[in-house]
């Protein structure tokens, strides 16, 4: 069975393979993974090392250790749910610059239902006065 551990303050440099070297020292790896940014593709300086055996010898030994001058945090892997809910503090929206295109688009949509309104029988003729 294997066992998942997280890794912490990794250096941004730090690779795959980096991490397995370092964790293979200790037992058998069976995989890496460490975590990007899903926007921008860089690395977000953690991972996970599932590892089939040596993981406590792991976690003891790389406890204290340092990678590219970062000090590791190295400790057993929680569940998602198992995490504690502590409330979100986000900054305030703004609303991003629009572009031409958007514009376009919300104008035409507008356009159409001005369309709508303006040619239904519904609506009373309008007459202009002299």
């Amino acid at each position: 069975m294997t066992q998942k551990i997280y890794v912490g303050n990794l250096p941004f440099t730090a690779t795959e393979e980096d991490v397995r070297q370092l964790f293979q020292q200790h037992g058998a790896v069976q995989s890496v993974n460490l975590i990007t940014d899903r926007n921008t593709g860089r690395p977000r300086g953690f991972g996970f090392v599932e590892m089939s055996s040596g993981m406590d010898e792991a976690i003891q030994a790389l406890g204290d250790a340092s990678m590219g001058g970062r000090r590791l945090t190295v400790n057993v892997a929680r569940s998602r749910g198992a995490r504690p809910s502590a409330p979100r503090q986000s900054a305030p929206r703004q609303s991003a610059p629009r572009s031409n295109n958007d514009d376009s688009i919300l104008s035409a949509a507008n356009l159409r239902l001005l369309h709508a309104k303006l040619f239904s029988s519904e609506m009373p003729s309008l007459s202009v006065a002299d």
